[in-house]
This record gives structure tokens, sequence and C-alpha cells, in this order.
């Protein structure tokens, strides 16, 4: 062990944390200096706190305190709780700011349970790329500082439960957010989840460099902050309001299951492709299966009836790729085949290949 690189230490180590095995991860590290050192970043790239116990959130400080070696390894926070609390105590808030200000390579953030404004007053000190939000308010003013102080330094933001009771008006907006609209120009990645009356119209927030949308929900939260044009759609059971505008993607990726929305798999590709875009400018389009239907045959009734849908929108635009992904292969591809020849001869399908959409990034909706 001694002998390898230290990137290979750390991939071998990884995939004993990715299996789960804290055991022996926490085992190997005690084995000799080397192999200590070599456990460090992989047992602490993420920090788990709750804060519903009155003690953690102390004795987490505590440690990064009195351990200082172990703040450069922690890349990713998470601040949960069962229980959304409404007040935050002073000193309980002065001891989130004091771990988060102290962790020079964080990276990512998980909020359950955090209030937005202490949020909103430590987040411009940070560099995180990555935010997870996940709070119990029921108006969107407090939620703007927060998109504020982000705005130029998260790429992937993903906003779940926020469910305001009204839109926002102008007048709120401009007391809070002083200086127009919100552009978040480093964002690329917004996924949202059970949201309803977020503030995502053009004139209170922008997100110009936008290159992948991942919604959830029956009533998904969509305004004209939106681009038309984005590389990549990620919908699972989702629905949106009469005015929304279809967008102009170029991947469409359908999280589907058996009894998706009681929509069979033929019906919920034809209604995404209906409700969500423009047609014609479809490049791809991907259906990712859970593993409770890839092995079910009855899931895949009816495929070939889209094969005419999908020559037709190969003749009429730009559709160059039907894809059928899972997580893990799919052994039973042969029922798709079978139901989809002059796709397959053509070179326009594909069975357990993935396309532009990464499975990683779409568990968030599972």
């Amino acid at each position: 062990m001694q002998r390898l690189p230290p990137e290979i230490k750390r991939l071998v180590l990884q995939e004993i944390l990715d299996g789960w095995d804290l055991s022996t991860l926490r085992n190997c590290a005690l084995v000799c200096k080397s192999w200590h050192e070599s456990c460090l970043p992989v047992l602490f790239h993420s920090f788990t706190i709750s804060v519903d116990n009155g003690r953690h959130l102390p004795a987490c400080s505590r440690l990064l305190a009195e351990s200082p070696y172990i703040r450069q390894h922690i890349r990713k926070v998470v601040f949960e709780s069962k229980d959304f609390p409404i007040y935050v105590p002073d000193e309980e808030r002065r001891m989130i700011e004091s771990i988060l200000l102290g962790l020079p390579r964080l990276d990512e953030l998980l909020c359950t349970s955090i209030s937005l404004e202490t949020l909103s007053s430590t987040l411009p000190q940070l560099s995180i790329t990555k935010l997870y939000l996940k709070v119990e308010v029921y108006s969107a003013l407090p939620i703007l500082p927060v998109l504020n102080a982000i705005a130029a330094t998260v790429r992937s933001l993903t906003l779940e439960e926020l469910i305001f009771g009204d839109e926002l008006t102008e007048n709120e907006f401009t007391t809070i957010i002083k200086n127009g609209p919100i552009r978040m120009t480093a964002l690329e990645e917004l996924a949202i989840v059970l949201c309803a009356n977020l503030p995502l119209a053009s004139k209170f927030i922008q997100m110009p460099n936008l290159k992948a949308l991942y919604c959830a929900g029956v009533d998904t939260a969509l305004g004209d902050g939106i681009l038309c044009a984005l590389q990549t759609l990620v919908v699972a059971e989702a629905e949106v309001s009469e005015d929304f505008k279809p967008l102009g993607v170029d991947n469409l990726c359908i999280r589907w299951w058996h009894g998706h929305g009681h929509r069979t798999l033929p019906e919920a590709i034809e209604h995404a492709i209906a409700t969500f875009t423009v047609p014609s400018k479809i490049k791809e389009i991907e259906i990712l299966l859970s593993p409770s239907t890839r092995h079910r045959k009855s899931a895949f009734e009816g495929l070939n009836t889209l094969e005419t849908r999908f020559l037709d929108l190969r003749r009429n635009g730009s559709f160059e790729r039907f894809t059928i992904t899972a997580e893990g292969d799919i052994p039973e591809s042969r029922w798709i085949l079978d139901k989809m020849p002059n796709l397959d001869s053509l070179g326009l399908l594909d069975v357990g290949r993935k396309i532009q959409v990464d499975i990683d990034s779409v568990k968030m909706l599972l």
C-alpha cells in the first residue's frame, strides 16, 4: 500500500466508503501513519451535523476546533434535522457560522435546518459551488438574499419543498434587492423538487448560463426566468402551469417507473414532449428506468407505437437518438429492440447506454 501513488490509495479507500463499509475504513486508518493520512480525506470528505440533538452541534464545533487538521479534508457539509427549526438560538447560529467559515475547502452544502438569515450572512464569505436547500419558510422574501449571495459562485442548486402561498410582487422584491434582477451567472444546474410559486420570473431572477434543469413534483414552479434554450431537461412526474412556454432542449430525460402518474411509458414520453419541449429542437430522448421497473416486460408494452413518432421527429427536426437506461444493466433489452426494429436498424436506438444525462445527477429526483 505504501508503494501505491496517493491517488490510487484514495480510489481504493473511496471504493470501501461507497460500499458503506465505514468500520473497515476506520480500521484501515489505524494500520499505520501512511494509511491514516490516506484515510482522512475519504473519512472526512462529508461531514454531517444534526441540530435535533442539542449536544451534537457543540460536539462537532469542539472536534473541528481541537483537530484543525481535519478541516482541510471536509468538502461537503450536511446540516440535517427531522423537524424544521423555526428559531435558531444566537449561540447555535454563531457555532454554525464558525464551522462553515473554518473549512477552507468546503465546496458543497446541504441544508435542511439552517435559518435563511444565517445562510445569507455566511454564504458571501464562502466559495461553495453546490447548494441543496430545504427549509420551512412561508414567503419567497427570505430566499432572495440567499440566492443573491450565491449568484456568482454556485454552479449547482437544488430547491426542494419550497412552497409559497402567494407569488412575489415587484414591490416586495425591491424592498429586499435594490439593484434589479438577481443574475445567477455561475448557475449551470438547477433542480426544482415539489416547489410552488418560486420567484423565477426574469424580472426577479435571471440564469443566463443554465444548462441543465431537473423537475420533479406535480406542482413544478417554472417561470420565464428559465431559459427557453437548455442543453438538458430531466422530468419526473412533473406538471406546469397553463402559461408555461415550452423549452427548446437538446436532451430530454424522463425518469419513469411502472405506474408513474398512471401513465404508460409511451404516454409519459408523449406527455413530456408535448408539455415541456419544442419537439423539432430535440436531439436525444432518454428514459431512465427505476430498478423496480426494468425487469417488468409489461413496462415496455406499447413502445412500438412510438416508432412512428420518433421517425417523424427525425424527418422534421433534429432528433438523433432514443436511449433507455437503468441503474444497472438491462438484461431484457431484446424486449425493447423487438418493438422498435426500424429505429434499431437506423442506428437511432440505444439500450443501456447513457447519453448526455448523468444518472448520478438524476438521483436527487428518485
